[in-house]
């Protein structure tokens, strides 16, 4: 299975983090669970921001019992377990994330019976120059007063921090937690000139959003161009599933220049793109891609509820471009290209580079149930520049 970090880059998920934070580092590569500190329970519950480090964790509580959990990002998004309607008597432990210090140990603590968590200890660290959690010791911890047995510690691998969580549950109380794991990638937060020779980056990169249908991914692959501009992306499938992604950026040579993600390592005959403009008006024209949708195929998944429609796998793209103007800043022109294939049942949500950016890579989320993988979500790598 293909998880490589291709490129040099560096993520936020939204333009609200501190701007430390928002240059600085982004989960990578697979997530590793812990292991489970309470007890187990009836039910595997996950709960992950995935494009953020976590640094918060709240508790809620309804007659007695731990029924509510929420995790928080360093990019302010919140995910919760609400095993009942709602919750009261919230009991909070945070590091400073504003520090760049992340989740990477738990410890809970459990009722007389061993039944319920009624205390949490996050422990933390700072990232290193190569991203790796090693720096310092923070802890963070709240309890409730029947609070009586505090469980093994567990810790993320050396180096690594949370980016969510795995619950065990019965009947809606929280019973014991495990941490979600992940590598970060550091930020390219250089301000060399990129290859056209005419802009420079003015910062690091931001994270759009996913777009694509399916809420479950197991994997994910960054691919980015050099810090330039991309003004195409295409897909290709094998056996039915799009596992091969390219990306054509700016260059002053006399060919774009290229880079490839996904779990197959070459095109097909199936291979489709779309582009913001021709190679070489591109680059001449001063256009790159700055808002992409996803269109998914229609699949059934069995469920508790009975069977649903979902989309499982991308099968058409459109993106929208934008020009540089006299400052660098990418305007959006509301020209837009896509591609699909006869099984693209559903386009879902569009989403944009923040004002004046561009993409400059993306970021793919993928499933491993069968091989190759095959990509269900799309993100766009923004970044801004300024003329030289």
């Amino acid at each position: 299975m293909f998880r490589q970090i291709i490129g040099v880059l560096g993520v936020a998920a939204l333009a609200s983090l501190p701007p430390a934070l928002a240059q600085t580092y982004v989960p990578s590569g697979s997530t590793t669970p812990t292991g489970l500190s309470g007890m187990p329970g009836s039910e595997d519950i996950t709960k992950s921001i995935g494009n953020a480090f976590m640094y918060s964790l709240t508790g809620y509580e309804k007659a007695d019992k731990p029924c509510r959990l929420s995790v928080k990002g360093w990019n302010s998004q919140v995910v919760t377990y609400a095993g009942c309607s709602n919750g009261n008597y919230p009991k909070i432990a945070a590091l400073a994330h504003n520090e760049n210090v992340a989740v990477t140990g738990i410890q809970v603590c459990m009722n007389n019976k061993d039944t319920r968590v009624k205390g949490v200890k996050l422990f933390g660290k700072k990232p290193n120059s190569a991203g790796e959690f090693v720096s310092g010791n923070y802890s963070a911890s709240w309890t409730r007063t029947n609070c009586k047995t505090w469980k093994q510690r567990r810790n993320c691998p050396t180096g690594k921090a949370a980016v969510g969580v795995k619950l065990e549950a019965t009947n809606g109380s929280v019973t014991g937690i495990r941490l979600l794991c992940s590598g970060s990638t550091v930020m390219g937060n250089q301000n060399a000139t990129i290859a056209t020779g005419r802009l420079n980056g003015a910062s690091g990169v931001t994270a759009t959003g996913y777009t694509g249908h399916d809420p479950i991914h197991e994997t994910e692959d960054v691919i980015t161009q050099g810090m330039a501009p991309v003004y195409q992306i295409g897909i290709s499938e094998r056996q039915d599933r799009p596992c091969y992604v390219q990306l054509d950026a700016w260059s002053t040579t006399g060919s774009p220049v290229m880079k490839t993600g996904g779990d197959c390592t070459k095109k097909s005959a199936s291979y489709r793109k779309a582009a913001a403009a021709v190679w070489p008006m591109a680059k001449d024209q001063e256009r790159g891609i700055v808002a992409i949708r996803a269109c998914m195929d229609q699949a059934i998944r069995e469920t508790f509820a009975g069977p649903r429609e979902v989309g499982n796998r991308i099968k058409g793209i459109e993106v929208w471009s934008g020009t540089a103007d006299a400052q660098g800043r990418f305007i959006a022109d509301g020209a837009s290209d896509k591609f699909s294939r006869p099984n693209c049942y559903n386009w879902t949500n569009k989403v944009s580079c923040p004002a004046g950016q561009v993409a400059v890579g993306v970021r793919l989320g993928k499933k491993n149930l069968t091989t190759p993988e095959h990509v269900n979500k799309i993100a766009l790598l923004c970044r801004s520049f300024t003329r030289n």
